[in-house]
């Protein structure tokens, strides 16, 4: 971005997001739209529905109501398959919670459980944010990891797994607190099959190979704060607002939510939290 663009955002952030902030910037952030899309994939043999949750985010501004409110919504679309691409928590709330952190991961495992309980299972990768656990002093990582796999989701690291026999999930690292390893993650994976990938930041996406038929990412919010028009105020993608939502085209295809929650302040502008459904069809 250079300086003219710079500061004609700024000049239209000052006019616009004062009557934002004061009418609906907090109940677009604590609601949120039902995305459907259609897509084709490589190798695939029948329909695969696929229920995509990112960046819920759980512990600042959304609370376990809101992550059941989710879970219901979900299931209410009757996916085959859910993919849950990082920032579960946000690890830094966690520092003022004290030892009823471990008490409240081991809620959040509980309350996603009925997405386990879908045709194919419910899968969940990491995100920055979940790393912050490292840094609270009373919840880890690991208590995370439990929280999640005692109520039946796999917390996926640079590993893969079969949920059909014609589509394998993957996932890596974050990227930026991570250590990703793509080889690793696709270890074993034939080629003959339909793999998606998980991870939780989109800008991986120029290194992922062709025999990836799909990534799935969120970190962006979608800009979370928008100008219509303009786009997002801030982006937390090297490549700006080509990344910031929807689909990507590389070598192979992405597509990026915009998420269901947001940081410790709950605001959303002319970006709606969503819940994304993608209906997939063999190529």
């Amino acid at each position: 971005m250079n300086r003219r663009e710079f500061l004609k955002k700024v000049l239209l952030s000052g006019l616009v997001l004062p009557p934002i902030a004061l009418f609906g910037s907090y109940a677009q952030a604590m609601s949120f739209d039902i995305s459907q899309h259609t897509v084709q994939l490589p190798n695939l043999k029948k329909p695969l529905r696929i229920a995509h949750l990112s960046d819920l985010h759980f512990g600042a501004a959304h609370k376990l109501e809101q992550v059941q409110e989710w879970v219901k919504a979900t299931l209410a679309q009757n996916p085959d398959l859910v993919l849950l691409t990082g920032d579960l928590v946000h690890g830094e709330a966690f520092r003022r919670l004290g030892q009823q952190g471990k008490t409240l991961l081991e809620e959040f495992g509980a309350a996603l459980t009925p997405l386990s309980q879908v045709p194919l299972g419910a899968f969940a990768c990491l995100g920055n944010h979940d790393y912050a656990l490292r840094w609270s002093g009373f919840a880890s990582m690991d208590d995370l990891k439990k929280a999640l796999e005692k109520n039946n989701i796999p917390l996926m690291v640079n590993t893969s797994t079969r949920v059909r026999d014609d589509v394998f999930v993957a996932a890596i690292d974050d990227l930026w607190h991570g250590v990703p390893n793509i080889a690793l993650a696709l270890d074993g994976v034939p080629s003959n099959v339909t793999t998606l990938l998980m991870s939780h930041n989109p800008d991986f996406l120029p290194i992922v190979p062709k025999s990836v038929a799909l990534m799935l990412s969120g970190h962006t919010h979608g800009g979370q704060v928008r100008i219509p028009g303009i786009g997002a105020i801030y982006s937390v993608t090297e490549f700006g607002e080509r990344y910031q939502q929807g689909f990507i085209t590389e070598k192979t295809l992405g597509f990026v939510s915009r998420g269901l929650g947001t940081g410790p302040i709950a605001v959303r502008a002319f970006c709606a939290a969503e819940l994304v459904i993608l209906e997939c069809q063999p190529k």
